[in-house]
């Protein structure tokens, strides 16, 4: 047998001869049963002069090894008859009745309805008035229900249940943080299919219930001995709550509910998780798993728009001043390279004895990458840097530096950059670089100065030149 097929289970048929359209109807069924690989016995093939028919009928309900499944016709003349226990009918169904109260799998026996009244009323006899049944009594019932019926008989049903999961962390440790995100994420996939004109009502719904989660995450520090290691531990425990965000995101874009205000507005407001808001004693690095969360979303959700060439957007974005709170100072314009933050505590632990790294936090980003878009991200990281140091707007003191850039292979393209030699992509993104035409661009890329690598890399950040050719920027229509 083809290890793509199943063993052919045995079925027999109970039914009355009513009618004789009903015994074609009968006959029409066992044989499409037949075609999809089902070995019925029906009493017209084979029963045969000479045979014992109730011995028949007693080794198809009782022989568990002959056969598999019984499906009892329901009709008009088969109520009446298994009803008054006349007939052929009346023998068979005074067999099955005991089995069908012992049948602890209740499994064996399928009624089928073939018949209703002019109600709708079926017609199942007293004895199996209890099953659950499969409705063939129209043509229509019959197409929606045969699948169903060959699922029943094959033991493989359309809906299965899913695998026992794991005690929820939060239940198992009242220190667990509570990811709040996640019943909001569940309804905004349910709108997105059925009400997508509510998703920027529930993003609003979502968006608070981040920052309640964050809030959970916050340290209280009397020694700041073992903080490096607990921002680590922190950073971790939190990519659950990145991996909502990037879901959030996702749909938000699917059902074509994103904007530039929506992801400025975001980050203008998860901002202050980077300080200290309180009053009293504080340590530098004591937020710094919230501005490793700030910039890894950040990455997240460029790379999206990316992704999804939401040019637009990302041009808005790159271009718009954020009006960010700082704790020291009054709210203040800033672009989008304040959100690449550089975390002493991860330096700290990168230059402990014995774990040398060129940078953990790069390594994090890397290690725990969202599983759908792996490199991806840490190109985004590369392509805001660029952007960062030819936009007219930015200086090279805010550039945002790419941390992970060892990450990526140098010969690898990145899409983005090389459909810049399509003069229509360049003009969808040409405000992003901050520039006007393909002479602008590939002057900026020819003088761009690189910034230092990490000290110990096997290879420096890879100029702008390697990856977009600049005599060929706009030479494909």
């Amino acid at each position: 047998m083809s290890t793509n097929e199943l063993v052919a289970p045995k079925t027999f048929i109970s039914y009355s001869w009513t009618t004789p359209e009903h015994e074609e109807w009968v006959l029409e069924l066992a044989t499409r049963l037949i075609s999809d690989g089902v070995q019925v016995i029906l009493d017209k093939w084979d029963l045969r002069e000479g045979h014992d028919i109730h011995r028949f009928m007693e080794t198809m309900v009782h022989d568990d090894d002959a056969i598999d499944k019984v499906l009892i016709i329901c009709d008009i003349g088969y109520k009446e008859k298994a009803d008054n226990r006349l007939g052929g009918v009346g023998v068979e169904s005074q067999i099955i009745t005991p089995n069908i109260y012992t049948d602890v799998q209740q499994e064996k026996f399928i009624p089928i309805i073939a018949e209703r009244d002019v109600n709708g009323a079926h017609f199942i006899p007293n004895y199996i008035a209890s099953r659950l049944y499969i409705d063939l009594s129209s043509t229509e019932a019959f197409e929606d229900n045969y699948e169903r019926l060959l699922r029943s008989i094959y033991n493989k049903p359309m809906y299965r249940k899913p695998s026992l999961g794991k005690t929820p962390s939060f239940l198992l440790d009242e220190y667990a943080p509570r990811y709040l995100t996640t019943p909001i994420l569940n309804k905004m996939r349910v709108a997105s299919e059925k009400f997508p004109h509510k998703m920027q009502f529930l993003w609003g719904e979502f968006k608070e219930s981040l920052f309640d989660t964050l809030d959970t995450f916050q340290l209280n520090i009397d020694n700041p001995e073992g903080l490096d290691n607990l921002i680590v531990e922190k950073i971790q425990l939190m990519i659950p709550l990145r991996n909502d965000f990037v879901d959030a995101i996702e749909l938000l874009v699917m059902t074509n509910s994103i904007d530039s205000d929506t992801i400025i507005e975001f980050f203008e407001e998860i901002f202050k998780f980077s300080e200290f808001q309180g009053d009293g004693r504080f340590y530098k690095s004591q937020h710094d798993h919230f501005k490793f969360f700030i910039m890894e979303t950040f990455l997240y959700v460029m790379t999206i728009l990316f992704k999804t060439k939401e040019y637009h957007v990302i041009s808005e974005i790159i271009n718009s001043d954020f009006h960010l709170e700082f704790r020291t100072s009054s709210p203040a314009s800033a672009s989008f390279v304040h959100f690449r933050f550089y975390l002493e505590s991860l330096e700290r632990v990168g230059e402990k004895p014995n774990t040398k790294r060129l940078s953990v936090h790069a390594d994090l980003i890397n290690n725990f990458k969202h599983k759908k878009y792996g490199n991806e991200v840490l190109e985004t990281d590369l392509i805001l840097y660029y952007i960062s140091k030819i936009n007219y707007k930015f200086d090279d003191y805010y550039s945002w530096f790419p941390i992970t850039y060892f990450y990526l292979s140098l010969d690898k393209p990145i899409r983005f950059l090389t459909k810049l030699k399509s003069k229509s992509h360049f003009n969808e993104v040409k405000s992003i670089f901050g520039v006007d035409d393909e002479a602008d661009l590939a002057d900026k890329i020819t003088n761009f100065k690189l910034d230092r690598g990490y000290s110990g890399s096997w290879h420096g950040i890879p100029h702008p030149s390697t990856k977009i050719d600049t005599s060929t920027l706009c030479t494909l229509g």
